[in-house]
C-alpha cells in the first residue's frame, strides 16, 4: 500500500483523497492545504516539513503551481512527488529538463535513493513508479482535464 499526502483540499484535493482512499493500494494519511483545519486533521501549508514527510511514499500537489517551487526539495529528499498539469502550464520552466528540478532531483536520488521525477512534456510530473502513475493520472484526467 502507498501512503500518499496531499498538498491542496479545495473541489480537486477532496475529490482525489475521496477516490484514492476508495482504493487498496493507497492511503491518504497527511492533507495540507492554505486553510489548516485540525478537526480534519488537515495541515496548513508550512508544516510541509521532513518530519510529516518521513512517513509518506508519494505527495500529490492539487494547489497551487508555487507548491513545487517553494516546497520541491523538501518533499523529494523525503518521497516521490506528483504535481498536476495545471501547475505546469503556469510555469512550464520549472519542469524543464535544464530546470533547477532536474538538479535537484538528481541530489535527491543520490542522497535517499527513493526519490524520482520523471519529465513528461507538458502533461505531468510524476513519481518512479509507473503503475502508481498510471493509476492516479487515469483517476484525474478522466474527471478533471478533458
Amino acid at each position: 500500500m502507498k501512503r500518499v499526502g496531499v498538498i491542496g483540499y479545495g473541489h480537486l484535493g477532496q475529490f482525489l483523497v475521496a477516490e484514492l482512499n476508495r482504493l487498496d493500494e493507497f492511503e491518504v494519511i497527511r492533507i495540507w492545504n492554505r486553510t489548516a483545519d485540525k478537526n480534519k486533521g488537515i495541515l496548513p501549508l508550512d508544516q510541509i516539513v521532513a518530519e510529516n514527510l518521513s512517513d509518506i511514499d508519494l505527495v500529490v500537489e492539487v494547489a497551487h503551481p508555487t507548491i513545487i517551487s517553494e516546497y520541491a526539495e523538501v518533499i523529494l529528499n523525503s518521497c516521490d512527488l506528483f504535481a498536476l498539469t495545471v501547475t505546469m502550464i503556469k510555469h512550464p520552466s520549472s519542469f524543464k529538463p535544464e530546470s533547477p528540478l532536474k538538479e535537484l532531483n538528481e541530489e535527491a536520488k543520490l542522497e535517499t535513493e527513493k526519490a524520482t521525477v520523471l519529465y513528461e512534456g507538458y502533461s505531468l510530473l510524476c513519481t518512479k513508479n509507473r503503475i502508481l502513475l498510471a493509476k492516479i493520472r487515469d483517476l484525474v484526467k478522466c474527471t478533471w482535464l478533458r
